[in-house]
């Protein structure tokens, strides 16, 4: 979610030159999983105008409403947008909007800290082979990742099947002082997967995400939203919260020692909000290994791709299979994926 707060001006406006480059009109396929996804509705009013491929002609238009689905953020893959209902196709590789487009989102992404501080709960007691434990990550901002972790510690050599459902979870949110904290009752506006019995072998564990998306999120600086319902964890509440559940499953008529039943109480797992100050973005020189024969070649590359980008230097590192590159902190995400794509075998940056 882009809010006008954080400064989201530059990232709109490099998202309309991305749009007023080449484009291809696709139909709409249903769900689309794409890694990230952007909902632009600017203040103003936008003119879009393309030029049809076959007779030549210009087509002009408005954009009111605008959705970017971007499809894996690495490599040569597709932008698909929709503008007014209609959808449109657009290749990145060797677009330049496309590369001023990431380079705006690298660095409102990174300037702006994560909703919460990753942490882990403990194990729960074993239940007739089964144990039990919560994670909280950062999912999709502000939106609070909710993961349920089960392992199968039982000593036969047979598959547990474990009958999960979401009525079979209760999950329960405590501020600092031990007391409930109110449900906020949001509609979701996301998909919901169905929870069906899972298979774990002996000594494996599944990791299972709880999290949903929602509608009418308010400036908050996190989100636990979960199927049945959400909370909200806002600025001057208490600074940490702890989240616990209980999972359970009755007994079945035909016993099976591969059926898992019981009742787990998994222990509470720590919810910490993030500080939301803006990080500053410093420039900063990394070394990236890469294959020695190709480093002239890919030098050349790098300074036509990145030419307009004043705040980014490439050169020859202190070993033949080394180059350098200076930039902002935030912009070296993208150099990455860039110097990856093009090099085989690429070590990570040093």
């Amino acid at each position: 979610m882009l809010r006008r707060s954080d400064g989201h001006e530059p990232l709109v406006a490099a998202a309309i030159a991305l749009l007023r480059s080449a484009s291809v009109e696709v139909p709409h396929q249903g769900q689309r999983d794409s890694s990230v996804t952007f909902l632009f509705h600017p203040s103003w009013e936008v003119n879009l105008s393309r030029v049809r491929p076959r007779s030549g002609d210009r087509e002009a238009g408005q954009i009111n409403r605008m959705y970017v689905d971007v499809s894996g953020v690495p490599g040569p893959d597709n932008i698909v947008a929709e503008i007014d209902g209609k959808y449109r196709s657009f290749t990145k590789h060797h677009l330049r909007e496309w590369v001023a487009f990431r380079r705006e989102y690298d660095r409102l992404d990174f300037g702006r800290p994560r909703p919460v501080i990753v942490s882990v709960g403990d194990w729960s007691q074993p239940v007739n082979g089964l144990q039990a434990r919560l994670a909280i990550e950062n999912w999709r901002d502000p939106i609070v990742g909710v993961y349920l972790e089960l392992r199968n510690v039982k000593d036969l050599l047979n598959t547990m099947t474990v009958p999960i459902d979401a009525e079979r979870i209760d999950l329960e949110l405590q501020d600092d002082n031990g007391n409930k904290v109110p449900i906020a009752g949001l509609p979701r506006s996301g998909p919901v997967v169905e929870l069906k019995d899972f298979q774990l072998p002996f000594e494996s564990s599944l990791r299972v995400n709880l999290s949903v998306t929602t509608v009418g999120i308010p400036d908050v600086n996190a989100m636990i939203a979960l199927r049945s319902h959400s909370w909200l964890l806002k600025d001057g509440h208490p600074a940490t919260y702890r989240l616990q559940a209980a999972f359970r499953a009755e007994k079945p008529e035909r016993f099976s020692h591969a059926l898992w039943h019981g009742e787990l109480l998994v222990p509470p797992v720590k919810v910490q909000p993030a500080p939301r100050d803006p990080v500053a973005d410093e420039i900063v020189s990394r070394n990236y290994s890469i294959i020695r024969r190709n480093r002239d070649s890919l030098l050349k590359l790098l300074g036509v791709w990145f030419e307009s980008e004043k705040d980014v230097h490439f050169k020859a590192g202190a070993k033949p299979d080394e180059i350098e590159v200076t930039a902002h902190e935030s912009r070296h995400r993208y150099i990455t994926e860039v110097i990856s794509f093009q090099q085989n075998g690429l070590s990570p940056p040093g």
